[in-house]
């Protein structure tokens, strides 16, 4: 009983707006208890689930049920069973404090009809301005009456590639991968830690690819400690890998967004 006869309407809309922040929640922390759940050899999927009443005395009741996960293919569980020697098993986390980026997260960015020409028009007009850009500080080095007007044009040039690298570097590292860092704005900057991820993922329904905004986590073998997500650096170039937050350094592991496993690379 949700107040009684205090104020019947208001503890209705508590309900109702309560039960709505749960099925956002649940939507976001879905696929990593699924993925739990068939890792465990459960062949279940638990559902949030309800049922409206009928006016006073049959109040709605709300309750957690479990169906047959009959999405989930018998090779794909073998596959993902098997963890490496040493290795870790990564699950699907949800995005924190990313009300903007939520959608991209749950449905994603679908890569068909204007959608598509949309995306391919604002990354080439993002390519035509860094190209225009760079072309005039070219000519502004090869038209320098003077050394040091010259070092100074150079120097900008300079500063403007690596700046349109770091903007250009996901979406490049996304065709060539299906995954990559988020850009620095798609971030948490308050977590100490850059985890987010862009993720190309095919959809054979449409037959269409689609983007999505990701997040993947681990615990680590050897300390019990959260693993993350990161850049591979100089030492593993081109690749993203797990990094323990315990020994960033030590604990390193090798991250498959396909099957989700990584082995040790210490």
């Amino acid at each position: 009983d949700w107040g009684g006869d205090a104020d019947p309407d208001r503890f209705r809309k508590l309900v109702n707006r309560n039960w709505n922040d749960l099925q956002t929640l649940w939507a976001e922390r879905r696929p990593g208890i699924i993925e739990r759940f068939t890792d465990s050899g459960l062949n279940l999927v638990p559902e949030l689930d309800r049922k409206e009443g009928g006016g006073r005395g049959h109040p709605t009741r709300y309750w957690l049920k479990f169906s047959p996960a009959n999405d989930v293919a018998g090779d794909a569980r073998e596959r993902l069973a098997h963890v490496p020697q040493g290795g870790v098993r990564y699950y699907t986390e949800e995005i924190t404090s990313a009300k903007r980026l939520g959608w991209l997260s749950q449905r994603g960015f679908l890569l068909i009809g204007w959608r598509a020409k949309l995306f391919i028009g604002v990354l080439m007009a993002v390519v035509l301005a860094i190209l225009t850009t760079m072309a005039i500080l070219w000519f502004g080095v090869v038209a320098a009456p003077s050394t040091v007007k010259s070092i100074s044009s150079v120097l900008s040039l300079g500063l403007f590639a690596g700046g349109a690298w770091l903007v250009m570097r996901p979406f490049v590292e996304l065709v060539n991968n299906r995954i990559a860092l988020a850009p620095w704005w798609m971030q948490k900057t308050t977590s100490g830690y850059d985890d987010r991820l862009v993720e190309l993922r095919r959809m054979d329904d449409v037959s269409a690819n689609a983007i999505y905004l990701s997040r993947y986590t681990a615990q680590c073998p050897l300390c019990d400690g959260n693993v993350w997500i990161t850049s591979g650096r100089r030492e593993f170039p081109g690749r993203l890998v797990g990094r323990c937050g315990r020994a960033p350094n030590e604990h390193v592991f090798s991250f498959d967004h396909v099957l989700r496993v990584g082995k040790p690379l210490r």
